[in-house]
C-alpha cells in the first residue's frame, strides 16, 4: 500500500512541475507581451524578445503551447 502511495505522490509531483513549466512558458510567450503592449510598453517587449529569443519560437507555436499547458494543468 505504501509503494502505491509513493508512486502516486511522485507522479503527482512530476505532473505539477510540468504544469508549472508550461504555465510559465504560456505566461512569458503570450500573456506578458500582450499586457506590456496594452500598457504602451512596446519597447520593453522588443527588448524582452531580444534578451530571450526562444520566446519567438514559443509564440510561433501558440497552439502547441496552449494545448500542452491545458492538458498538463488538467492532469494535475
Amino acid at each position: 500500500m505504501t509503494v502505491v502511495t509513493s508512486q502516486i505522490n511522485k507522479r503527482s509531483a512530476v505532473l505539477s512541475y510540468f504544469s508549472l513549466f508550461t504555465s510559465l512558458s504560456t505566461l512569458l510567450c503570450c500573456a506578458l507581451p500582450s499586457l506590456l503592449v496594452l500598457f504602451g510598453l512596446g519597447a520593453s517587449v522588443a527588448s524582452l524578445l531580444s534578451f530571450f529569443p526562444g520566446l519567438v519560437t514559443l509564440s510561433k507555436n501558440k497552439q502547441w503551447t496552449f494545448s500542452i499547458s491545458g492538458a498538463l494543468i488538467a492532469l494535475s
